[in-house]
Formats: structure tokens, sequence, C-alpha cells
């Protein structure tokens, strides 16, 4: 249980992390932002709580000194120092390695957090504190409200490393707290067992903070404890409970709370604030039925946190379900002696797809939880590099798969890094060439058909197609007389090893980059593409499916064997004869008045040619091809799953998919066909 509390602590502390991160960049773009400081303050009280409870005390005491100084500032409304946003952002970065197992004994680590811990102690003794502005911030701070919770620890609480004390002492640090300890658990004393918790607490506290920061402070113990907070009323009620005279307050307390969980602890708080007191008995509350309050409603719980794995386990289970509902309406079509089985199986089929689309949007995730780690990159590349550059996105609620998006920030981060590397020029340079001082960076994701499109723009300095030519017949790959197109020559950024920069830098300039953009983004079945115009600027296009799991196809066959063609690639198909094959000029076929290269996959596979065939139009990015084919069957939904060593020398295959029959069809890659047919033509050349 204490492994599993921990493990609940660090997911918890790095969506802290991330949050505190986000508040940070935003409040150096608005420094004076009261927001802003409220929300890092709140991150951080809970961040240092959680942290102590758990045992890491050098995240405590450094998150420690940093909220001081955030409480310092949004009690004067002043505008946070750069200084403290930068040494803010340093140690999230250093909070995230305190957080590893092996941090303790890293010398580096250890190092750092002294250092930091310097820095912070060196900018809280330099901090201004104005009385007036004291006077004025707390005139006008959140209003004050006074709160009674009711928190009973399980019995096992302290076997399982949380100590309900470091609770009290957090909720002591949002306000004025009066904690009334409910004894009537405790046995004897020879029973008595050190390691288990008796006791509960009746707690009223008086702060600005509102009820979801309250609960925050019981955030890791939630399942070891009952709890239920309610709001008393306006104000600091607990002046009136300390100048009491009478047990009014108690009885208040008990008509607040709620009746099925309250009535049997009000007579004990009304005696425990009683003797506190010193109340003559004469003048105790009379103990009466507590109606629960009309304010107070059952609260729904509009999202909940759901284990990854858990997630893929659901996506498996439908997968396997989309397979057996094919075969079942293969089934169904074989016996025409059942028309009920075959009216179920259309219905199956139905609530199958509906299934599958609603676990695809379970596990799609919204670009914008990226957001904060390419503002950060944006950030710090600027500042190394003394570049003024403004970093802007569209479209952050458009969703991706869940294993989409986690290996798609890595390429996204090697197309920033050239962008402002190689891309937005210093401010000198922008000036000289009469542009804004200031670079921008755009980040555009939206929905198109069946994919997500993503567009990083930049208007830096461009790509000179003739230097990249230059380059690309030294390096062997053109020859000098080869005629390209310049949407050709930019193709040529993408070969391995491809780079234009003059020297070699932290940051770019090795080779290393859009060739394993590329390669990546098609292993998620999707594409890239860039255009360029000199000194205006470029953009790179990726275009990925929406899932990588199940995917809809073009169900072919070709010398008895079916393959599947991803329809998102598919722009039509024609009926065409061994004539037209034999008449064919340059390896171009004539479709619909337009001549088209062709790529015959019969003869990939070794099949006999057929009198007759159909030739399936695929488009990838800009470029368009024939594929031949023997048979169309038809549209299918097919579960993608990964290739054994049997067929992983077949570059141009992506996967198999069981058949409802039992057989397996392979999952063509129309990335891999093209460069395929590439290298057939100008071996044919």
């Amino acid at each position: 249980m204490i492994e599993h509390l921990k493990q609940k602590y660090l997911e918890e502390a790095q969506d802290l992390l991330l949050e505190l991160e986000k508040t940070l960049l935003l409040l150096e773009e608005n420094p004076a932002d009261a927001e802003g400081v409220e929300v890092a303050f709140r991150v951080m009280h809970t961040l240092k709580g959680s942290s102590g409870m758990f045992g890491y005390q050098q995240v405590s005491e450094l998150v420690h000194l940093l909220e001081n100084g955030y409480d310092t500032i949004r009690t004067n409304q002043q505008a946070v120092p750069l200084s403290l946003l930068a040494l803010s952002l340093e140690a999230v970065d250093h909070i995230r390695l305190l957080l590893t197992e092996s941090a303790s004994e890293n010398k580096g680590i250890q190092s750092t957090h002294r250092l930091l811990l310097k820095q912070a102690a060196e900018l809280l003794y330099e901090m201004p504190v104005t009385p007036e502005m004291t006077v004025a911030a707390i005139s006008s701070s959140r209003s004050m409200n006074t709160w009674a919770i009711y928190f009973a620890p399980q019995k096992e609480m302290l076997r399982n490393g949380s100590n309900p004390l470091y609770i009290l002492e957090e909720l002591a640090g949002l306000g004025s707290l009066r904690s009334f300890a409910c004894t009537g658990k405790l046995p004897s004393f020879n029973q008595l067992d050190p390691q288990d918790c008796y006791l509960s607490w009746m707690l009223l506290l008086a702060t600005e903070a509102p009820e979801g920061e309250i609960r925050e402070a019981f955030l890791f113990v939630e399942e070891l404890c009952e709890l239920q907070i309610i709001q008393l009323g306006k104000g600091d009620q607990l002046q009136a409970l300390d100048a009491a005279q009478s047990a009014e307050v108690a009885g208040k307390v008990a008509l607040k709370l709620d009746a099925g969980l309250f009535n049997a602890y009000a007579s004990e708080l009304a005696a425990v604030i009683t003797e506190h007191n010193k109340i003559p008995p004469a003048n105790k509350a009379q103990k009466s039925p507590v109606q629960p309050p009309a304010s107070v409603k059952e609260k729904s719980v509009s999202s909940i946190r759901v284990a990854s794995d858990k997630l893929d386990d659901l996506m498996n289970l439908v997968s396997e379900l989309v397979a057996n509902q094919a075969r079942l309406s293969l089934v169904a079509e074989l016996n025409n002696t059942l028309p009920e089985l075959a009216a179920v199986a259309e219905e199956i089929e139905k609530i199958t797809r509906r299934l599958r689309d609603k676990t695809f949007d379970i596990c799609l995730i919204p670009l914008g939880s990226l957001l904060t780690r390419f503002k950060r990159l944006v950030r710090d590349l600027s500042i190394e590099l003394n570049k003024n550059i403004v970093f802007d996105a569209e479209g952050l609620e458009t969703e991706l798969d869940k294993n989409v998006i986690e290996q798609l920030s890595d390429c996204l981060i090697h197309v920033f890094r050239n962008s402002i590397d190689h891309g937005i020029e210093d401010e000198a340079l922008r000036i000289q060439k009469g542009k804004n001082p200031q670079g921008h960076i755009l980040l555009k994701a939206y929905n198109s058909g069946t994919n997500v499109v993503l567009e990083v723009q930049d208007d830096g300095a461009g790509i000179d197609a003739a230097k990249v030519r230059a380059k690309a017949f030294q390096k062997g790959l053109i020859r000098e007389d080869q005629l390209l197109t310049e949407a050709e020559i930019f193709e040529l950024l993408f070969a391995p090893g491809f780079s234009t920069a003059s020297q070699v830098t932290e940051v770019s300039g090795r080779g290393v980059g859009m060739d394993v953009v590329r390669k990546k983004i098609t292993e998620l079945r999707g594409n890239v593409q860039l255009t360029s115009v000199k000194d205006k600027g470029t953009t790179i296009i990726i275009s990925l499916p929406l899932s990588i799991s199940i995917i809809d196809g073009l169900l072919v066959r070709i010398a008895d064997t079916d393959f599947i063609l991803p329809l998102t690639y598919v722009e039509n198909s024609y009926a065409v004869t061994a004539l037209d094959i034999l008449n064919a000029r340059n390896n171009q076929l004539i479709l619909n008045g337009e001549p088209l290269v062709f790529f015959n996959l019969a003869e990939t596979f070794e099949s006999a040619n057929s009198s007759s065939c159909f030739a399936v139009v695929t488009q990838v990015g800009r470029q368009r091809v024939a594929l031949l084919v023997e048979e169309i069957v038809g549209e299918y939904q097919a579960v993608l799953k990964p290739l054994g060593s049997f067929c992983q020398r077949q570059d141009f295959i992506s996967g198999a998919s069981l058949m409802g029959d039992g057989t397996v069809a392979l999952v063509l890659d129309p990335h891999k066909l093209l460069q395929e047919i590439t290298k057939k033509i100008t071996v044919d050349v």
C-alpha cells in the first residue's frame, strides 16, 4: 500500500510541476498577473505539503523557499521579478530530477540543489516588502470563509506511511484552524497499538482558500479516510468561537453538516467545544435531528484518472472484438439458412463500430498537453542563442491517439530546434532585412478527414534551394546535370545525415534531424512535407492518422493473397487491361485522361500476369501513383498487428490483420511502396 501511495504522489507531483511550469511561462509574459501568482503559490503549497508527507524533504525545502517569495508578491500585489521566474523554472527542472530514485546519490544533483537553495534565499532577502501595500492587499484579497471539516483516518493510515498530523499542519498553513480530537474510539491502555490510528478530528478552518484547495491537503489519503467538508458561512467565524459563552457554534455546525455522517458526531463536537471554552453544562446545545442543508448538493465527478495500461488493455479488447465481429459477419454471409443471424451480425457490427469510436475518443489526448513543453523549449533556446522569438499555437483542442502524441513530441522538438537555430535570424539581421525584430513561430493543428494535420511555420530566413542543391551534389545524392523542381530539392533535406549548417552547435547542425522526423512520422503512418520561401520563412506540414491500432482500409487481392491499403491514401480506382499495361510508355498509364506512374504489385509478389486487373490511385503527400492489383474486394476495417520475423525484410509492409475466416492480410505501407517505385524507376532509367 505504501508503494501504491508513493507512486500516486509521484504522478500527482509531475502533474503539479507541469501546471507550475505552464503558469510560470505565462507569468513571464505578464509578471503582474495576480491570478497567475495565486495559481503558482497554490501549486507550490500543495507540492510542499505532499512532498514532506512522503519524505521528499529536499523538494519540500526548495519549494518552501519559493513559496515564501510568491506569498510576499501576492500579499504586496507586486509584479514577479524575472529573476525569480527564471530561478523557479530552473527549480522545476531540478525537482523533476529530485523525484528520481538515484537523486540522493548523484553528486551533480546535490550540488545543484545547494546552489538553488542559496540563490532562492538571496532572492528572498532582496525582495522588498511594503507595509502599506500589505494592508491594501489584505483588504482587497479573496473573501474569507469558515469551513467545518470531519476527518476520520482509517485505523491503518499510520502503517501505510501517512501521518494525519502533517495534514493538519498543511491546513493550518491555509488560514486559522481550530482542531478538536474525537477520542471515542481510543481503547484501554493495555490494548493500545502505537501503529494504529484511533483519533478522528472535527476541524474549523477560516481561510481565503476555495474548497478545492482545502481538498488538496487530503489528496494522497482520500482512500484512507472518511472526509466531509462543509462551508459554515462567510467571514472568520472562529473569532466568535473564541469569544463564545455558549455552544451556539456547535449547534450551527450540527445543523449545517451532512445528516447521514454527522448526526453521530454533532453532540461530541458540541461537548468538545463546550469543554474547550469552559461552557456551563446547562448552556449546551440540545442534539436534534440534522436535516441536510438545501445548498449542499451531491457533486458529480466530471473526470477520473485512469492508468495508461488500462486504456491499452481496453483498446486491445476492442481490437479483438472488431476482428471477431468480422468473423461473425462472414459466417452470417455464408449461412443463408438463418436470416436472424444476418440481422444480429449487422446490429453487432453497428455497435462494434460505435464502441470503437468511443474507445478512440477515450484514448485521444488534446495537443495542448504538449504546449508547455514546446513553450519552454522555445524560451530556453531563444535565451541560449540570444534571439527574440515569440511562440504561438492554434487548434490546441485537436486530439490525437495517446501513443501517437507521445512519439510526436520528439519530432516537433527537432522541427522547433531547426526553426530557432537555422530559420529565425537574430534581431540585428532581421532589422537589416526590414523585418520585425521579433521572430515568430506558429504551431497550427486541425482535423482533415480521418487525419490530424500539424503545421509549424516560422518567419525566418527560409531555405536557399540553390544551397541545398549544391550540398546534395557534394554529398553524391544527385547528378550535377539532374533536373529537379524546388519541391524535389526540398525533399533532399530529409536524406539521412543531410545538413546545410556551416558549423555544428549544441542545438543542431549534426545532420540528425529531418530524416529522423520523417522516419518516426512514417512509422506512425503519417507523412511530412516542407515548403519554404527565401527570406519569408519555412513551413513543415505533418499529417497523422487519429489512431494507429485500427484502420479503415481497401482490401485487395494479389496472387490469392489479401492485402490492405489504408483508405486515407486511396484516391480512386480504375479497371485496366493487359493491353493498357502493354501500351504504357515511360512506365505511365493514362487514367481519366491523366498520365500516372504505375507499379505492378503482382510482379512484386511473383504472380502470373492477369488478363485484366485494377489500378488503385494512391496519393502520398504531393506524389501520386497507380498500384496495379488483381482484384478489389472492398472496404475493410482492420486491426493492425505487428509483423513477425517472416515479413521483417519487406519494407513496404507495415503490419498484418487477422481476417474473419482466420487468414492473414498484410497491410501495405504507401510511403515505403513509393520509395520502392522510385528505386525501380531510377534503375530502369
